[in-house]
């Protein structure tokens, strides 16, 4: 960078940007550990930092659970009818995706199937 001029005013010295320091983009390397040195200085700031790191981890986890259970089917039979219900997303919410009147439950019920497991009996294949 260049060293701003100075004008001299009534005995003083004042620092006078040029026009070139104006219109040149001031340029700041973040880097991590200085962001931890300027937390580590201050114990509530750590409290702060080591709280915001535990929420996002358990705002992950629940995220992550939602989207794991979108893929999870589950079997009922009610009715004389088997229901196949589907995970929705959240940890643990379902919704029915279709009843099927007459249609005989495996023998033995798993508590929770695929999508490749489910989707043949729907169409009216037999459980294999």
């Amino acid at each position: 960078m260049q060293k701003s001029e100075t004008d001299i005013t009534n005995g003083s010295e004042q620092s006078v940007a040029t026009q070139e320091d104006l219109t040149k983009p001031t340029i700041r390397f973040w880097s991590i550990s200085a962001a931890l040195d300027s937390i580590r200085s201050h114990p509530i700031k750590v409290g702060v930092f080591l709280l915001s790191i535990i929420t996002i981890f358990l705002i992950g986890l629940i995220i992550y659970t939602s989207h794991l259970n979108t893929k999870k089917y589950y079997l009922k039979s009610y009715a004389g009818a088997l229901e196949v219900w589907q995970g929705t997303f959240s940890p643990a919410g379902k919704k029915r995706v279709i009843s099927m009147p007459g249609v005989m439950p495996p023998e033995k019920m798993k508590p929770v199937y695929a999508r490749q497991d489910v989707y043949p009996v729907t169409a009216g294949k037999p459980w294999s």
